[in-house]
């Protein structure tokens, strides 16, 4: 079964912790029971801002069997030893297989800071590529 993952524009507002979510199909975050079975991730603790601003939200993966971060604002730098994600990255992550996103993962422990950037013949990177860049191969 398919997962769509992606952060909705106005999900900055909505608090996380504390409830489930799951993304309506209006787009907008909506709270649902502990039961489902199909849940595969889902937000232990997000770290905001002084003005309220969404910076970096940690997400515990069944998938990955770990906890991870994703961060929303680069300013903000977790000091945990946890895997750190990106939000251009999860565009990159999503035709992956689990096995190949368990090795990204990998990658990304044992690498801290790195990010995955798309390389292929037909694909441009939106930057230039720093040290400690995860490169994955189109296709």
């Amino acid at each position: 079964m398919p997962y769509k993952v992606g952060l909705p524009p106005d999900l900055g507002s909505f608090p996380l912790t504390g409830d489930l979510v799951m993304i309506g199909n209006d787009g907008k975050p909506e709270s649902i029971q502990s039961s489902l079975p199909s849940l595969r991730a889902w937000v232990v603790e997000e770290i905001r801002g002084e003005k309220g601003e969404l910076r970096s939200v940690l997400i515990c993966s069944a998938m990955l069997e770990d906890h991870l971060w994703l961060v929303l604002d680069r300013s903000y730098e977790p000091k945990d030893n946890l895997a750190v994600y990106y939000t251009e990255e999860i565009p990159l992550l999503r035709d992956r297989t689990p096995e190949e996103i368990q090795e990204i993962h990998k990658t990304k422990l044992a690498f801290p800071g790195c990010r995955v950037i798309q390389e292929g013949p037909d694909s441009a990177p939106a930057e230039e590529p720093q040290q400690g860049d995860l490169k994955l191969r189109a296709g």
